[in-house]
């Protein structure tokens, strides 16, 4: 099967794990597409290619080392650890 790649610029981020998350949860079924602009009527006739055929990568930028990323961030508790090992993965 042919994939789609979406690269985010900042992929270890709140909102590019936000968009990872959910267009995973949507390709496998464990959330609905409801709220996504391409279930608009005006959208639907457009021969877009399916969540569940999108490939995710990215790259982030730290001053600091990734292992010391967890303690920074608003989004995670301060004893969480950071499964992120390198600057540039496939996710």
């Amino acid at each position: 099967m042919r994939k789609t790649g979406v690269w985010l610029i900042g992929a270890q981020g709140s909102l590019a794990s936000t968009v990872v998350l959910g267009a995973r949860a949507v390709a496998r079924g464990l959330a609905t597409g409801h709220g996504l602009v391409t279930e608009l009527p005006e959208l639907t006739a457009i021969p877009l290619v399916a969540i569940g055929d999108l490939a995710f990568g990215g790259w982030d930028l730290a001053l600091a080392g990734r292992a010391s990323a967890p303690a920074r961030s608003p989004v995670t508790m301060p004893r969480s650890r950071s499964r992120w090992s390198l600057s540039s993965r496939r996710i």
